[in-house]
């Protein structure tokens, strides 16, 4: 009897830690430099907008025979984005920055090179940061950049284990989950009457969904992305005062990871309005 009693007690203790695996696919957005001209604001508050798109972006076309692995950031790349931000002035030169945008139209390859049908909704983005610019001459700053937040990343799903788990035989439902974000970066400008040039060097979170989820039975995640690298972005712009408060930018980048096909994501162009209130 107390054999059998071992042996049931055995049996519930491996069927309670057994565990079960889910595939998934997902889109993160493209790293990009935090947006700032490192020019301090006119007035106490500034509301902005921008939109930017990937030219030419490395992921345009899936490599001949290059297959998912397990290992591999089973995500496509956002091409496009848009949002908008509220900076107030704070204490000193510091200034609070607040943002939300959303990344779209994703890339049909992941940053292997692997072929990818991912979603076509939206990632989201909400940050919270600092944009701190030091004056070092008349007309002259540098500027530092942070940008700390999340990201919500539409998610494939599926239960569906078989052999050839890069493609799913039925496509399913989105799911998402929260990534955490970050950006930093250094911004020399220049200010010369009502046109400012600029540079910006930094760092940007590169967000990451495993192909395979494996997880014990009873604490199911729903879906997981998580940082998976850190990548390095520069830009270059100008922005040209047009009176009353507001103020055209615009600027060209690009961002520079291991993670991804060629080690370059491609040249992002960006545009952007703004107007400072008092």
């Amino acid at each position: 009897m107390t054999r059998l009693l071992l042996l049931a007690v055995s049996v519930l203790a491996l069927a309670g830690s057994a565990s079960s695996s889910f595939h998934q696919r997902g889109t993160v957005e493209t790293p990009r430099a935090a947006e700032f001209d490192g020019q301090p604001m006119a007035g106490k508050a500034r509301f902005s907008a921008h939109a930017s798109t990937t030219a030419g972006s490395a992921l345009e076309t899936p490599a001949a025979g290059q297959v998912l692995g397990v290992a591999d950031n089973a995500a496509a790349v956002a091409r496009n984005q848009a949002g908008g931000s509220l900076r107030i002035h704070g204490p000193g030169v510091a200034d609070f920055n607040f943002e939300v945008d959303g990344a779209w139209s994703p890339t049909p390859a992941a940053p292997s090179g692997a072929a990818i049908d991912a979603p076509r909704d939206a990632v989201v983005n909400v940050t919270t940061g600092l944009r701190i610019p030091v004056q070092v001459d008349e007309g002259v700053n540098v500027g530092l950049a942070i940008d700390i937040g999340a990201s919500s990343v539409p998610i494939y799903r599926t239960d569906d284990i078989s052999d050839d788990w890069s493609s799913f035989r039925v496509t399913p439902e989105v799911v998402r989950d929260w990534s955490f974000l970050a950006r930093v970066a250094l911004v020399p400008s220049v200010r010369h009457g009502a046109v400012t040039l600029f540079g910006s060097a930094g760092l940007s979170t590169e967000t990451t969904v495993p192909p395979v989820v494996t997880y014990d039975n009873g604490d199911d995640p729903g879906a997981e992305a998580g940082v998976g690298g850190v990548a390095a972005v520069i830009a270059a712009g100008a922005a040209v005062d047009l009176g009353r408060g507001a103020r055209l930018t615009a600027r060209i980048g690009d961002a520079f990871s291991e993670q991804v096909r060629g080690n370059q994501y491609g040249p992002q162009v960006d545009v952007g309005l703004s107007v400072d209130v008092e």
